[in-house]
C-alpha cells in the first residue's frame, strides 16, 4: 500500500494501531515519562512529515501526516508531549570539518533536540547519531533525457581515442622522415637527385590510406597534385564512414 493510499484510506484522529510485538519500552507503563516535553528537530517531507511554521523562533506546527500520528501515538502510550522545531540552517544534515554536522545531524550532535524523525540513516552519520530501526522505505530515482544520437561530423575520428590518433599520427610522420633519411643515403651513394621531406611524408600518408603513388615525385607539381589527391581521398573516405 502506498503513502498516499494510506493517509487517504485512514482517518487523521485514527491512532497507530499497536501489535503484541510493537511496544516501544517493553518494560514501561503508561506514566514512562511523566509528561517530559521532548525536542524534536526535524523538516517537512511530505507525507512522511508535514508541518508549518510555528513563529519567528524556529518552532513548527506538526500537520497530518505519517510520522505525526506515530509520534502522537506514542506519545500518549508513554505520557510525553513533543516540541518540533526545524534545524538551525534549514538542512538535514552534511559533514563539516572537525568532525562536526550541519542540520539535523548537528542539532541532534550539540545534544540540541532529542530526537528528530525521518531523517535517513548512513554509515556517517551513524558515527555520531543513533538511528531506529527503518520502519518505511523512500526509494529514489534519477530520471534523464535519453542520449541522442552522436553527431556525425565525428564519425571519422569515433573508431578511436585520442592515445590511439595521437600514435598514427606520431608513427606515420616518423615513417616519412625514416624514407627521407634513407632517400639521402642512396643519393648520396648513387648520384641520382634525392626527394625532400614533404613528398617522402605525403607518400607515407597515402600508403596508411592505402592508395599510394607509385614514386614519391621530386617535382613541385606532381607534389601539389599528391596533396589535392589526398584531400579528396580522405574526403571521400569520410563520406563513406557518414553514410
Amino acid at each position: 500500500m502506498g503513502i498516499q493510499q494510506l493517509l487517504q484510506e485512514s482517518s487523521p484522529s485514527s491512532p497507530v494501531q499497536w501489535g503484541d510485538d510493537d511496544t516501544v519500552f517493553p518494560e514501561a507503563d503508561d506514566q514512562a515519562f511523566m509528561g517530559h516535553t521532548f525536542k524534536v528537530v526535524t523538516n517537512s517531507y511530505f507525507p512522511f512529515i508535514d508541518c508549518e511554521p510555528g513563529g519567528s523562533d524556529g518552532s513548527l506546527v506538526p500537520r497530518d501526516s505519517l510520522d505525526t500520528r506515530l509520534l502522537n501515538t506514542v506519545s500518549a502510550h508513554l505520557n510525553f508531549t513533543y516540541d518540533m522545531r526545524e534545524p538551525w540552517d534549514g538542512t538535514w544534515g552534511v559533514p563539516l570539518t572537525g568532525g562536526n554536522w550541519s542540520g539535523i545531524v548537528g542539532t541532534l550532535q550539540y545534544e540540541q533536540a532529542d530526537f528528530s524523525v525521518n531523517l535517513t540513516p548512513s554509515p556517517a552519520r551513524m558515527k555520531v547519531i543513533s538511528h531506529s530501526k527503518i520502519y518505511s522505505y523512500d526509494p529514489l530515482l534519477i530520471v534523464s533525457l535519453k542520449p541522442g544520437p552522436l553527431p556525425r561530423h565525428s564519425a571519422l575520428l569515433r573508431p578511436f581515442e585520442d592515445g590511439v590518433w595521437e600514435m598514427v599520427i606520431a608513427f606515420t610522420s616518423a615513417a616519412g622522415v625514416i624514407l627521407w633519411l634513407l632517400q639521402k643515403v642512396w643519393s648520396w651513394a648513387s648520384g641520382h637527385p634525392s626527394i625532400s621531406l614533404v613528398p617522402a611524408l605525403l607518400y607515407i600518408w597515402g600508403l596508411l590510406l592505402q592508395e599510394p603513388l607509385p614514386y614519391p615525385s621530386v617535382s613541385v607539381s606532381a607534389q601539389v597534385k599528391m596533396s589535392s589527391y589526398f584531400v579528396r581521398r580522405l574526403v571521400y573516405t569520410c563520406r563513406c564512414i557518414i553514410s
